[in-house]
């Protein structure tokens, strides 16, 4: 049984070393012709100009009062509002600052975030409250037809 088990092995030995070879030796088939690839198209960049992905509340906060002074100048960016007038929010101020500040902490000097909402926020000065809300218009957003 031993010789019959030998012989065996080495014709399955010889086969596989045959396909092994012809895998390396035979001729190949045509290779089909690529087309060339498509010019990519270029790049707008001025998308940057256009449109910012962190900001994009638009412009100029609108105010329901516009009684703080300087305040109408002010632009609402973000908020983290925990449902009972507390949180803070990002402010961006008349020149071109940003600053986070929590309720009840000063935005300028005299300026005090008095409570954060959910889409606004409420400003103090001298105890005459103003409302900061965010702009209707995104900065990306496409013009009128």
């Amino acid at each position: 049984m031993r010789p019959f088990a030998e012989g065996v092995l080495v014709a399955v030995l010889l086969v596989q070393s045959g396909r092994l070879v012809w895998l390396f030796a035979a001729p190949t088939s045509p290779v089909a012709t690529v087309d060339a690839p498509a010019t990519p198209r270029p790049v707008d960049t001025s998308i940057f100009q256009r449109f910012d992905a962190f900001f994009r509340t638009g412009g100029q906060s609108s105010m329901a009062e516009d009684t703080a002074t300087g305040s109408s100048q002010m632009r609402l960016f973000g908020v983290r509002a925990d449902g009972a007038g507390g949180g803070s929010a990002i402010i961006g101020l008349a020149d071109g600052r940003q600053v986070s500040v929590g309720a009840g902490e000063a935005v300028e000097p005299g300026l005090i975030l008095q409570s954060v909402g959910e889409d606004h926020v409420i400003l103090s000065r001298g105890g005459s409250l103003s409302r900061l809300i965010f702009a209707d218009t995104p900065v990306g957003a496409a013009a009128g037809a």
